[in-house]
Formats: structure tokens, sequence, C-alpha cells
């Protein structure tokens, strides 16, 4: 291929991509906060059971477009894709004759397209909606009672999360956010440690504090 129409070629492939980078939409964010787990109710051949957790806590960084005034027919909002990562000490196992203490964690790590929807008129505080879906790693590491090792196994599941929030603008390239999700794995299914499977769940309630940057 001749070098001028290489040129041109790139030249052309540049010029919408810093159109968007002008119009501030591109951003990245980090956020992290607490992970509230509701206990899990577990269910399989050998008989059922319940796990509760202590507080935790999450991490994630984000990337994303904020729609901003750029596509009124749209709305005025954002999409971006979350990597997430949370974590709860198990604190015991409720069995059908008795309550144990227990040891061990449930971590999540995800992978979510989320959307939202903002209203803009009380610039800089700009209050929020939204919603996503994706893919999750869910594990129980580790967790054993008195009686021994119980489980430590780990399943690919379908998450989904919906919640709300406020941020505050600083500036047109740094903003604040605080909010509010709750997050959910559909149905993971592990082994025991005597290989029998059993049915779980796994819904967390998460608020956390970010910051993002916009390009």
């Amino acid at each position: 291929m001749p070098k001028k129409i290489l040129i041109l070629m790139v030249c052309l492939w540049i010029a919408p991509v810093s159109a968007a980078l002008a119009q501030g939409g591109l951003y990245i964010g980090l956020h992290g906060g607490g992970s509230f787990l509701e206990g899990a109710e577990n269910e399989g051949d050998s008989g059922t059971f319940n796990l509760e957790f202590d507080p935790g806590y999450l991490a994630g960084v984000t990337v994303g477009y904020d729609l901003r005034d750029n596509y009124p027919k749209i709305g005025k909002g954002r999409v971006e894709i979350e990597f997430a990562y949370r974590s709860n000490d198990l604190d015991q196992v409720e069995f059908a004759d008795s309550d144990m203490d227990a040891g061990g964690e449930a971590t999540v790590f995800s992978v979510m397209l989320n959307t939202f929807g903002e209203y803009r008129e009380t610039t800089p505080w700009i209050p929020y909606v939204g919603a996503g879906i994706g893919w999750a790693r869910i594990s129980l590491k580790d967790v054993d009672i008195s009686r021994g090792p119980l489980v430590d196994d780990e399943d690919n599941r379908f998450a989904f999360q919906f919640g709300a929030g406020l941020g505050y603008e600083l500036s047109p390239h740094f903003a604040l956010d605080l909010g509010y999700r709750y997050f959910a794995v559909l149905e993971p299914e592990f082994r025991d440690a005597q290989g029998e499977e059993f049915e779980s769940e796994y819904r967390t309630h998460q608020i956390h504090l970010g910051v993002r940057v916009t390009f």
C-alpha cells in the first residue's frame, strides 16, 4: 500500500476519535466501599443449611462514555464496563439442629455492562439511576466448621445489578460519586467437601464512593 494512502487512512481514523475526545465523553473511574452480603440458603441432596456473613468490602474500576448533551435523542447518562471484586468473611453456618461458628470467605469477581440515566438540571449535583448485566465468578473459599472442611469451590454465573446515587462535578473533568447498588448472581452451584452438589445464593447490598476522570 502506498505510504500516502496509508497516512490518509490513519488521518481519517484519527479525526472522529479526536472529535469524540474533544467532546469530553470518555472516562475512567475507581470506586470502593462496603459489601453487605445477605444470608445464603443452600440446598442439596444431603440437606439444607444457611451461611451468614460479616460485612465486607468491594473495589472496582470502570471505563465508560458520558453522553452529556451530545446525543439529545438518546438522553443524558453514561454507559460503562465495570470490573469489580467483592469479599465477605463467613460468620456462621446454620444447620437444622444447630448453629456453628465458621471460617472462610465468599468472593466475587465480576465484569458488568452498566448504563445510567442522569438528571443534569441540578449541576454540580447529578442524581442518577442505573442497571447492569454481566458475568461473575463466585467462590466459597476454605469454608470450615468444627466438624471439618465444608466447601472450597467456585462457579461462573450470570449477574445483574441496579441502583442509584448522587454525583458531584468538581470540574468538567472530575466527578465524585456516592451510590447504592444491589448486586446478585443467579443460583451458583458448588460441591461440598464430600463431593455432593448443592445450590446456593449470592445477593449483596453495596455502598460505594468513587471518582471519575473524563478526558
